[in-house]
């Protein structure tokens, strides 16, 4: 069952471009903004992990930056 038809009174259907096409523009742009959020995490994590294996594997000093790096 699809979120999106839980609220309404009509049958549910297959057609997911129907159902995307009745969400209202605020809708639409929080989901934007959560899927840009998703991705920026995703990216900070692959960075700190990139860090902490530069100072693992490369020069201990870099552990420094790895601290450093503002969490996300």
């Amino acid at each position: 069952m699809s979120n999106l038809s839980v609220n309404r009174s009509e049958p549910e259907g297959g057609d997911r471009a129907a159902e995307i096409t009745n969400l209202s523009p605020l809708v639409v742009r929080a989901r934007l903004v959560f899927k840009a959020m998703v991705r920026i995490l995703a990216i900070c994590i692959l960075i700190q992990v990139f860090l902490a294996g530069l100072a693992l594997f490369w020069n201990s000093a870099e552990w420094a930056s790895h601290a450093a790096l503002p969490d996300c």
